[in-house]
């Protein structure tokens, strides 16, 4: 069980959902939130000093700088499978 706003979330997929559902980017949400990241025992990826916990999230930073998720990942193999889960 994941809590959080005096809410119980089944696992961190589900509390993941809720906050997509609200509009909320998971990555920040985790940034801002590190007890959440440390009682579901997440793995980040680091880049460009940054941390992302999902695909989307990296993909609008890579975008920014001109790269496509899909490059990025064929070059960071073991990083794109802990963004897959």
């Amino acid at each position: 069980m994941i809590e959080w706003n005096d809410q119980q979330f089944r696992d961190v997929g589900d509390l993941r959902l809720h906050l997509i559902g609200l509009g909320v980017d998971w990555s920040v949400f985790l940034k801002r939130h590190p007890a959440v990241v440390e009682q579901a025992g997440l793995l980040a990826v680091v880049w460009d000093d940054e941390q992302f916990y999902d695909q989307a999230s990296l993909t609008r930073k890579l975008s920014q700088q001109g790269v496509s998720y899909e490059g990025w990942a064929e070059n960071h193999p073991s990083a794109a499978a802990i963004l897959a889960g």
